[in-house]
This record gives C-alpha cells, sequence and structure tokens, in this order.
C-alpha cells in the first residue's frame, strides 16, 4: 500500500509501498500515539517564571519528537521526527498567567481539515528569593485534530485531547533561568481509518494513558530576544523543543 506512513502519522513526505494487515496497522498505532500526544503538549509558554503583576510574552515554540515505530516489511525499529512549531502568548493577570498556542497546519491533499491548539494557566506557589526559587503549578489543555485521505486507497481521522498538570521551579542566575518540573498527564486518541486494500473500513483505535512527565530546561535573555531549550521525558518518549520569545 502506497503511502501508508502518511496515513498514519500524516507526514505526506514519507512513503511505503508495502502491503499490511489491520493487526499491523494496530501494533503502528500503539507505537505512535503516545507520542504525538507527548509532543503536542510539550513546551513552557512564556518565562519559566509568572509574571509578577502584568506582563506579556509572544514567541514562537519547535518541539521535536523522534516517534518510534515498528517497519512492517523487515519488523525493525524505525524513527520518524516530528515537529509541531507554534505561536503562542502568554499574559500576566496578577492573581494568574494565561497563555495560548497554535500550530497552522495547511488544508490541502491529502489533509482535509485540521486544529492544533493549546491553553495554559499558571500560578505562583513560592517567590523567587536570594535563597530560593521560584515554584509555580501549571494546569494544560491541548487538542490536536486533523483528517486526511489519499483519493480512493484510504482516509483517516485523528483527534487527540490531553490534560495536565506540572511543577515548576526556576531561579535566575544573572542571564540564564534554568527551570526544572514534573507532572501528569492524562490522553485520549481516536483514531479512525478506512483502507480500501484490505478492505477495511471506519475501523476506530481508541487509547489513552496518564504518563508521568519530567523536564528540565535552560532561558538565556537577551535583552529585547529570550531564548530556552528544553527536555521533556513523557512517559516512554522523549522530546526536545526550543523556543524564542520577546
Amino acid at each position: 500500500m502506497k503511502k501508508l506512513l502518511a496515513f498514519l502519522v500524516l507526514l505526506p513526505l514519507c512513503g511505503w509501498s508495502g502491503t499490511v494487515t489491520d493487526s499491523e496497522i494496530t501494533k503502528m498505532i500503539d507505537d505512535l500515539q503516545e507520542g504525538f500526544a507527548g509532543a503536542i503538549s510539550t513546551g513552557v509558554l512564556g518565562p519559566p517564571r509568572c509574571f509578577d503583576k502584568s506582563g506579556f510574552s509572544l514567541g514562537i515554540l519547535l518541539p521535536y519528537s523522534p516517534l518510534e515505530y515498528t517497519d512492517p516489511d523487515t519488523d525493525k525499529p524505525e524513527e520518524i521526527p516530528l515537529i509541531t512549531p507554534s505561536v503562542y502568548a502568554r499574559i500576566g493577570l496578577g492573581i494568574c498567567d494565561i497563555g495560548g498556542k497554535y500550530c497552522y497546519i495547511p488544508e490541502k491533499e491529502p489533509v482535509k481539515s485540521a486544529s492544533f491548539f493549546g491553553l495554559e494557566a499558571r500560578k505562583r506557589l513560592l517567590k523567587e528569593n536570594a535563597l530560593k526559587p521560584e515554584i509555580s503549578v501549571s494546569l494544560t489543555y491541548n487538542s490536536f485534530e486533523i483528517e486526511a485521505e489519499d483519493k480512493d486507497e484510504w482516509k483517516t481521522d485523528w483527534k487527540i485531547k490531553t490534560k495536565g498538570v506540572k511543577l515548576i521551579a526556576s531561579k535566575k542566575f544573572l542571564m540564564l533561568s534554568p527551570y526544572a518540573g514534573i507532572g501528569k498527564d492524562w490522553y485520549s486518541a481516536k483514531i479512525k481509518y478506512t483502507i480500501s486494500d484490505e478492505p477495511i473500513s471506519d475501523k476506530l483505535a481508541e487509547r489513552s494513558d496518564s504518563p508521568t512527565r519530567l523536564l528540565i530546561g535552560c532561558e538565556l535573555n537577551l535583552l529585547l530576544l529570550k531564548l530556552s531549550a528544553e527536555i521533556n521525558k513523557f512517559g516512554e518518549e522523549s522530546i526536545y523543543s526550543v523556543s524564542l520569545r520577546i
């Protein structure tokens, strides 16, 4: 079957010319769905610390996740790079900070419709001083939906939702602000697919889990620009991200 990997992971540049069984598709979905959930929910929006009373931040977030799956042809592990760039904004309201991110996915073949956004609310629990780091708690929500098809060969509909809570500690040292955190995420994935050659029609695969998240990162203050790098461990998945903000 042509473009099987495009069908599964929605990367039209990836192609595959073999045939596949329903059990192999199920195994591939099992391999990939946690990586997708981790990738769309990764990234600290804005500065690692809360704004004092008021503030605003606008930036670009670029997470990278090497998704691993078992190739049905060779039965060997393979890797697909998943990159989910987004723009984000965060505003300080005094009692808490709220932020959001959005990723534009072009609606062109094979993609018919797509939506990807995230929300975050953060509250300071302990204010930073000379001896103590700042500690804050963050609540997050992310939604990823995409529908794609390749003429009469296949079609698929992915819906992934995540909810999470994170405890983040950060400390400023001159131009650097290192931070680390721990959290818990709950995600649900619904993948509906049709393959004309099999034939498989409107098969639904549902998955859910609640992996632990560990993260570590550092922000570099370059006057008007702030550059940060972050590493997340999301269950068994590793996600790497960089962001640039003003």
